[in-house]
Order: C-alpha cells, then structure tokens, then sequence
C-alpha cells in the first residue's frame, strides 16, 4: 500500500488575519520610574502551553513576541540596578497586546520573593483522550473529527500513523490542543483541533539541528533542520524519515509484513515586512510506503 501527499502552500500571514490561529502577539515596553525605555533582560514562561523563552528588549525598552499559543503567561524583568519585575499576563486574541512594564530602583538590601503566581493548570481547557488499537490517541474518541492545523494552515488528511506521516515534535515550537470550548472559526469538529506552530528561529547566517534515535522492533528515525537568516528573511529547511518492523498493533498473534517507511521534506520562507505584517511561502511533501499485517493462511 502506498500514500502520497504533496502540499504546496503559499499564504501572506499577517499576524491579524490568520483566520485559523490560537497564537497571539504581546508587546512590552520597559522603563524606569522617570518613563524613559532601559535595555533588560525577559523572561516569558507558561507551563500550561510548555512554553518558555527569554529575550532582550531594545535600547528603547522594547520587545514584541510573536507566535505565542494563547494561555496565562508570567513575565519575568530584570536590569542590573532595578528591583526585578513579576507579574502575570493573559492572551486570548491574535490582536497584538501591549503591556507597559515600569521598574522601580533596587534597594540596597538582599530579598527572596515568593509569590503562589503559576501557570501550570489553565482552567479554561478540558477534554478526554482514547487509545485507539493502531497506536492513536484520538479526542474525545474521534479519529476523523479532529482537525489539524500547523503554523495556521488547516490539514484535512486523516492523520493516523497508516495514512500520512507523523508531525515531527522535533520541529514543533509549541502544541495546543482543544477538545472543548472550540472557537467558531474552526467549525464542528466533534474531536478536537490540534494547533502546532514549528519553530521559528530568525537569528542570522546558518544553524539548525539533528536528530537520530532507534528502537525495538527495527525502529529508526532522522530529523534535520536547517535555517538561514539574513536581513528580515528566514528560509529553512526540514527532512524527517522513519523506517519500523512493526508499524501497526497486529490483529494476529503472527507479525508478518509489518514494515514501514514514512518520510516528509519541507521548505519554506518567510519575509518580515514590518512589526505586524509578515508574508511567506511553503512547499512540503510526505509518503507512506507500507506493508500491514498478514495472517498465516494469507
């Protein structure tokens, strides 16, 4: 049995106009008592999203991040000379917020704050998991019903291990999953929608990362990523193949012809326009070449 897919997308993505996207943009602004913008250091952390990135702001004090999953946030300021910023910020629109963070002079005394501020459970998100017999957790007990969409761009492909290949987690930046309280512009899925944002990286000149890993049953992967950044463009590319003697749970004791390969290529480009448009390009293949169980009388 063989499955092929060839994608070639090619949206503008403003970050306003991503019709299906659960990820916003948050503006901060750091000064100091007087209103005049300071250079510091951000930590931006939500355990609910396992999100957790730092950044710098400018020499007027500002920042903005971009492509964070919605979620309650804490925010974490520090500048040498300044009492350090804590505080708590929550998104839920793909509308930029803006959040001004004033610090104060540090006092000349050693301090250990400890606040009950966490992030870990969000009580707006709930649902149920099943475990399916080909190795599937499905939401809320649906297979085809539930909808996947990555970096914005909704698949409509049934995503089972037999039909397409699996979204490498090695090149998600983050993962938000909603089994209730789904927004309209998703339509009825009965299941749930899965949201992957891959990651961006748009420091300059080349880097990237691989990885290798193996298993029982004759179980290998390979994951390569690389990245160029130069100016305001980002350009990458990502490889993934995986091969494994046992691809599906077997209906029989007997596990004949129970081999795989799966592979995905992805290129894709994007050009920052200005601090709130952005406009890029994506072209990405995938195929499944298998073999499912066989009994002994076939």
């Amino acid at each position: 049995m063989r499955a092929f897919l060839t994608r070639l997308i090619l949206f503008p993505c403003p970050v306003p106009l991503l019709a299906q996207s659960n990820s916003g943009e948050l503006r901060l602004a750091v000064t100091d008592p007087d209103g005049l913008g300071v250079k510091s250091s951000v930590e931006l952390s939500s355990d609910a999203t396992q999100f957790h990135r730092n950044y710098s702001t400018d020499a007027s004090g500002g920042l903005t991040a971009r492509n964070i999953p919605f979620g309650l946030y804490h925010i974490q300021v520090e500048r040498e000379g300044f009492s350090t910023f804590s505080g708590l910020r929550e998104v839920r629109s793909v509308r930029p917020i803006e959040y001004i963070v004033k610090l104060s002079i540090a006092a000349m005394s050693n301090a250990i704050q400890v606040t009950a501020e966490a992030t870990m459970l969000d009580p707006d998100r709930t649902g149920t998991w099943v475990y399916e017999g080909s190795a599937v957790l499905h939401p809320r007990g649906s297979e085809y019903q539930t909808q996947f969409v990555i970096d914005g761009v909704p698949l409509t492909d049934n995503r089972s291990p037999a039909s397409s290949p699996e979204i490498e987690a090695d090149g998600a930046g983050s993962l938000t999953v909603y089994t209730a309280g789904i927004p309209a512009e998703y339509g009825r899925k009965m299941g749930g929608v899965v949201e992957v944002d891959t990651s961006k990286d748009s420091r300059p000149d080349v880097h990237g990362q691989a990885v290798l890993t193996a298993g029982s049953f004759g179980t290998a992967n390979a994951y390569l990523l690389t990245l160029y950044g130069w100016g305001k463009n980002t350009a990458a590319l990502s490889a993934d193949g995986a091969v494994n003697d046992r691809y599906l749970n077997p209906p029989v004791i007997q596990n004949y012809t129970n081999t795989a390969t799966t592979a995905d290529f992805a290129v894709r480009y994007e050009r920052e326009l200005n601090n709130h448009d952005r406009v890029g390009g994506m072209l990405r293949r995938e195929f499944s070449n298998l073999l499912v169980p066989d009994e002994q009388l076939q």
